[in-house]
């Protein structure tokens, strides 16, 4: 049941996910806003859940998502997510 590779991190807890996040060059999907699945992607190291990229590809580096409901020149706004891999 793959607990054995989990079992090193507490995923329980932002922190957790945070180190084991930081500590690997991860999968994620792509989602838009309405929850569509637009490309599984390998992001790079360091990249952390809840980080987006706007719709010309560019990662920014957030964690509060704030500017969501701001005036800005992003087409799309994508959600990362973590995949099992």
């Amino acid at each position: 049941m793959g607990e054995e590779e989990k079992s090193r991190y507490d995923f329980e807890t932002l922190e957790g996910r945070m180190e084991a996040y930081r500590a690997t060059e991860r999968f994620v999907q792509v989602f838009d806003l309405k929850g569509n699945v637009l490309a599984d992607i390998q992001c790079p190291k360091g990249m952390l859940l809840g980080d987006v990229v706007n719709g010309n590809g560019q990662w920014v580096m957030t964690k509060d998502q704030a500017f969501f409901g701001q005036e800005q020149d992003w087409q799309t706004i994508y959600m990362l997510e973590l995949v099992s891999k």
